[in-house]
């Protein structure tokens, strides 16, 4: 492998180390992945999830609009930086006790990864908001 390869790698595989990527979760974690119809489903997506969020008594944080101007700052200088149309950076907590991220960073805009960590999730409860 070349230099200019393997300095990407490095650089995520450190970056990951600091961010805590690599390490466990509040046991039970859960992980999905799921398609949303198109990028016109994303407000009303990121609404759902600050619905479930005040339900849930959890302090909510929408980080997309910055995400995606900072997405395209370094894009600007780096081809390699996965932009797409409308990016999704989410999450909610409760303490330590609970929480959820959600996002579609390096997925397709409409492609919607996220988890949840903690005991105090209902998927009943879930389901029946989602429809």
């Amino acid at each position: 492998m070349s230099s200019a390869t393997v300095r990407p790698l490095i650089a995520r595989a450190v970056t990951a180390a600091f961010m805590g990527g690599c390490s466990e979760g509040k046991h039970p974690f859960r992980v999905a992945q799921f398609c949303l119809a198109g990028t016109q489903e994303i407000p009303a997506f990121t609404g759902l999830m600050n619905e479930m969020a005040q339900e849930y008594r959890m302090e909510f944080t929408d980080r997309s609009g910055q995400t995606g101007n900072e997405l395209r700052s370094l894009a600007a200088g780096n081809k390699n930086v996965p932009v797409n149309d409308r990016a999704v950076n989410i999450s909610a907590h409760r303490g330590s006790e609970f929480s959820f991220g959600a996002g579609n960073l390096g997925l397709p805009a409409q492609q919607i990864a996220i988890g949840i960590n903690g005991n105090d999730f209902e998927p009943r409860s879930c389901s029946r908001m989602m429809l």
